[in-house]
């Protein structure tokens, strides 16, 4: 997850960094010891793929997402909600991430994320950014090992136009505008395949994925 690169970016073992404390346990390098205790971000992600049954009842979700300039899905790109209104530490700390694609490898399937663990009555800002170079390739992010780059951050707003979202009460879905960046789709000079159940591995990352059975 790439969630507080700015601190980390700033930070290492041997350099104590202010912030330290919000950076997730599955950050892409250990920067501080604090990254042992696992971070919103780490337990909200483990709650998704290990759900217990009051998860979804007790939280709602964001989902939508990320395309190039002729609508294809645009995979490798980093999707973050954090909270709002609440002071700096909680907007630090009460934030979740997801790149878009990652539930397939490679280039298969689309581009959608999804943002889960939104405390009802709470604000969320959800943005979207370009994953740092020196996390891609090996043992970087997947879906691709050269994810798409050159692009400026930005806002990314409910389907309502919203640029602050919320909820009232859990188990609540709220569909965010499909983004569109101009920018190279390196899936498009990547593998492709016209099976959506198999794969060949050049142009897959060194690192995981998380992939949706069919």
């Amino acid at each position: 997850t790439q969630i507080n690169l700015d601190i980390a970016l700033n930070c290492s073992p041997e350099t104590p960094c202010e912030g330290s404390q919000y950076l997730p346990t599955m950050f892409p390098e250990l920067k501080t010891p604090l990254q042992m205790s696992p971070s919103i971000d780490d337990k909200v992600t483990l709650s998704w793929i290990y759900p217990d049954p009051n998860f979804n009842s007790k939280f709602c979700m964001a989902t939508g997402k990320i395309v190039d300039a002729a609508g294809k899905p645009l995979r490798g790109v980093n999707v973050i909600a954090s909270r709002v209104d609440d002071g700096d530490s909680l907007t630090r700390s009460d934030a979740r991430s997801m790149v878009s694609g990652v539930l397939y490898p490679g280039c298969l399937g689309d581009s959608a994320y999804y943002l889960y663990g939104f405390v009802p009555g709470k604000k969320y800002h959800v943005t979207y950014e370009p994953l740092a170079e020196q996390y891609a390739g090996h043992s970087g992010f997947e879906p691709l090992d050269q994810p798409p780059s050159g692009f400026a951050s930005g806002t990314i707003e409910a389907e309502n136009g919203e640029t602050v979202i919320g909820c009232e009460a859990g188990n609540t879905v709220i569909p965010m505008k499909t983004v569109t960046i101009d920018v190279k789709n390196t899936c498009l000079f990547s593998r492709q395949t016209t099976n959506t159940n198999t794969s060949t591995a050049p142009g897959s990352a060194g690192g995981c994925s998380f992939m949706r059975l069919q």
